[in-house]
């Protein structure tokens, strides 16, 4: 009984933790504009805010609705989801095609299947210093042995 009891409470707070990623969604992502970017793989769905250096990238409906049909037909049995980096790489072209190609992806999280948070950085790069030439010539010369 305690086993039953226990996977009662499991499937409790996995639903109520999969609510709470559509509730974020929602709230997060609401009236954002959808824009897409087409990949060789799919054509995904972006809802950039570019104040929050973040976005959120889907699969096509298409390929959620096949996602989700192949993932219902093996009862959760098959890898559906598209992997990480594919939605990465989506990210990544969405800020080239939006004039931001200097910009690169800090990290992506799974909020619901398929739909990933991409953060991002449009800051530049800042180069290492390179010490003044009179320090460098400063620095003692190896003695080359023969």
């Amino acid at each position: 009984m305690r086993y039953v009891a226990a996977l009662f409470y499991l499937a409790v707070a996995s639903g109520l933790s999969g609510c709470a990623s559509i509730n974020y969604i929602v709230n997060e992502y609401r009236g954002v504009e959808v824009r897409e970017v087409k990949m060789a793989e799919d054509t995904y769905r972006v809802f950039d805010k570019p104040a929050e250096s973040k976005m959120m990238v889907t699969s096509s409906l298409g390929s959620a609705a096949g996602q989700g049909f192949a993932k219902g037909l093996t009862f959760g049995a098959a890898q559906t989801e598209p992997p990480k980096p594919l939605f990465e790489r989506a990210a990544l072209q969405f800020l080239t095609e939006s004039g931001r190609p200097g910009c690169r992806v800090l990290d992506a999280y799974l909020l619901a299947s398929p739909q990933w948070e991409v953060k991002y950085d449009c800051s530049p790069v800042v180069a290492a210093a390179q010490p003044p030439s009179s320090a460098r010539s400063a620095r003692p010369q190896r003695e080359s042995k023969k």
